[in-house]
């Protein structure tokens, strides 16, 4: 099992204003915390970034109530 973000993608057109890009959704695959290295480095070394606890809680609200009604996985 894996988590990834989904993130939008713009449409694009070239000089004679054919498609170029459609738009739709790039995924990415999420690493766990076990497959995160910290090099050393000057620019390479990953520091934790603070959360609000408002954002927390917004956030499990929002995860919380996401249901999709008549979601069959094999749709797809």
């Amino acid at each position: 099992m894996s988590f990834a973000a989904i993130f939008p993608q713009r449409e694009e057109y070239n000089e004679e204003t054919h498609e170029q890009t459609p738009p739709g959704f790039n995924m990415v695959v999420l690493p766990y915390a076990d497959d995160i290295v910290n090099f050393v480095g000057e620019k390479t070394v990953a520091r934790p970034v603070g959360v609000s606890e408002e954002l927390v809680a917004v956030t499990s609200l929002l995860v919380n109530n996401l249901t999709i009604g008549d979601f069959d996985f094999r749709a797809f």
